[in-house]
């Protein structure tokens, strides 16, 4: 049987500087919560956590939803403040 070959759609240059741009305020709105200690942001994006469906924020970025990350952070620091 002859093998088929599907082609899977690259990220747009837009996409990818989303996508990066995305993560990169994320990780500065972790990190300003957390007073600037990287140890801590990074143990934050390395657990999973129930309100993001028991994933890992860092794989959600991984599998192109840093924006749903990007989002969440927000919505959390926003409740954080009322």
């Amino acid at each position: 049987e002859p093998m088929t070959i599907v082609k899977i759609p690259r990220e747009t240059r837009k996409q990818q500087s989303e996508r990066v741009d995305n993560q990169a305020k994320a990780h500065a709105l972790v990190l300003e919560f957390f007073k600037g200690d990287e140890k801590k942001t990074m143990k934050w994006f390395c657990t999973p956590n129930p309100l993001l469906g028991n994933m890992e924020p860092l794989n959600l970025i991984r599998s192109w939803q840093s924006g749903k990350v990007l989002r969440f952070v927000e919505t959390q620091l926003a409740q954080n403040k009322k």
